[in-house]
């Protein structure tokens, strides 16, 4: 390299490495470049790994080598050997999370949960109070989202009043409950002292059921002929996503968070719907409707 170097000081200087290259080849040629290594600036595959062409095999002896496809041309075919286009080992991302919808079940990471609001307050169901508590009495008025009512049973006349108020904030006004002029509410709440389930029932109607709002993801122990599941679970980035399994008598129904059905058949169908079912970091998030 050094008679090399001082060959290019007497030329005038080398600007390029092909000059070098073209020098070296004529010092080679006249006796005086025998100890003279060169390289190429290709993908530096002659001086690493590659695939020994570049150095030994016949990518020199052809010109490849130095010119082309042996160091820097048509590499692909040693270059996927050791890494291939990226999908031996990343894949197109399918592999591992598929398009964001998670690594199991059948449900989407993109869903958009909605909230619901469930109260019940009066002198026996109180909102600071951890209790759960079963209303029974008369509407006063209203209906719908908000009821007015009495504790005074429908058959009696009382000279006290003791009023009740049912508050209920659907995303939807359809699923709201029909209005029951003596109804049988009862409130059930959770560890943290939160509504967890309401439950209105007909007195007229030999109590029958005829709505339920719920956060949890199963059904109120007050409706043991309804169950409920969260199924399909999916592993989400932030959130682990459900779908809701409904169960009444020999009726079934799936429902994906924000999907309505009908479960059950005739006079005995209910409406349903998923507002959320879902579990992230800070809890569980849960909200269904049943309405008939």
């Amino acid at each position: 390299m050094r008679a090399l170097t001082a060959s290019c000081r007497l030329l005038g200087g080398c600007r390029s490495w092909t000059s070098i290259t073209l020098l070296a080849a004529a010092l080679t040629a006249s006796g005086c470049g025998d100890d003279v290594t060169t390289t190429t600036r290709g993908d530096a595959d002659s001086e690493t790994a590659g695939d020994g062409d570049g150095d030994s095999g016949d990518g020199d002896g052809d010109g490849d080598g130095d010119s082309g496809d042996g160091d820097s041309g048509d590499g692909d075919g040693d270059g996927d050997g050791d890494s291939g286009d990226g999908d031996g080992d990343t894949g197109d991302g399918d592999g591992d999370s598929g398009d964001g919808d998670g690594d199991a079940g059948d449900e989407s990471c993109e869903l958009a949960p909605q909230a619901m609001t469930l109260s019940l307050t009066g002198s026996q169901a109180l909102p600071n109070s951890c209790n759960s508590h079963t209303f029974t009495g008369r509407l006063q008025n209203g209906g719908g989202a908000v009821w007015a009512l009495d504790a005074c049973p429908c058959d009696a006349q009382c000279l006290i009043p003791d009023p009740y108020t049912l508050t209920i904030n659907l995303p939807d006004m359809d699923l709201l409950p029909a209005t029951i002029m003596c109804p049988k509410i009862e409130m059930i709440k959770n560890e943290d002292c939160e509504v967890e389930s309401i439950v209105i029932r007909d007195l007229d109607n030999n109590e029958l059921a005829t709505w339920v709002g719920s956060h949890a993801p199963s059904a109120p122990l007050t409706m043991p002929e309804l169950s409920v599941a969260p199924v399909n679970g999916t592993m989400c980035l932030d959130h682990d996503q459900y779908a809701l399994a409904f169960t009444l008598d020999n009726s079934d129904l799936t429902l994906s968070q924000g999907d309505a059905g009908v479960l059950g058949n005739g006079d005995a169908a209910w409406d349903a719907k998923s507002y959320a079912s879902r579990e992230t970091d800070e809890g569980p998030d849960y909200s269904w409707v049943l309405n008939r």
